[in-house]
């Protein structure tokens, strides 16, 4: 296998007892330490999860399997009792990152906005991202859906519009999904954590 088949970006959650517990800090300094590239964030209270990307590319030549044995193995915070990894999607590096940086989610603004999200169906058998599409339409909104890889097959969202529609999509989203995580709400800013807008 060559350096080039070892360079991707891999999307990560993490459940348990991740928020208010130096857990972020810690995830920061090991990608620091292992010159790794991408950012990590505390998602809404609701389920209390922290979410990471991580980057290998031409730019971030660390060891990126190092770090999420590392995460893994539970070594991230003194102060956590315990968490769980979950991998929900891995790619080639889209080289976008040029350090590690720790994200912070924006408020829900007024007007037009973009809002990046992630769910999981309640049925992996139906085609949701379809549901979600004719949801949008009739909302009146952009959207833009992308089925990940990962275990639990998770989908990526982005939904557009004026800030009313867009949160009627995002409860239609929580009535209808049996998980549903919000990255960030956004005014368009392109310096985003998200890969399905540039």
């Amino acid at each position: 296998m060559s350096e080039k088949d070892n360079l991707k970006q891999v999307w990560i959650l993490f459940s348990g007892n991740v928020q208010g517990v130096c857990f972020r800090d810690g995830i920061e300094g090991k990608a620091d330490e292992e010159s790794i590239y991408g950012g990590v964030q505390n998602l809404k209270k609701r389920n209390k999860r922290v979410w990471a990307i991580f980057e290998k590319s031409q730019e971030s030549q660390g060891d990126l399997e190092s770090i999420l044995r590392w995460c893994e193995e539970g070594k991230v915070s003194n102060w956590s009792s315990g968490h769980t990894m979950e991998v929900i999607h891995e790619t080639p590096p889209r080289g976008n990152f040029k350090s590690f940086k720790r994200w912070h989610g924006k408020p829900n603004p007024e007007g037009h906005i973009r809002l990046r999200a992630i769910l999981l169906p309640k049925n992996q058998d139906t085609d949701f991202s379809a549901d979600i599409q004719a949801e949008a339409d009739n909302q009146s909104i952009i959207s833009k859906s992308e089925k990940l890889n990962g275990k639990r097959r998770w989908i990526a969202v982005v939904f557009e519009g004026p800030s009313e529609k867009v949160n009627e999509m995002r409860s239609w989203c929580l009535t209808n999904a049996k998980e549903f995580e919000e990255i960030e709400y956004d005014t368009f800013s392109n310096d985003n954590n998200f890969g399905l807008v540039d």
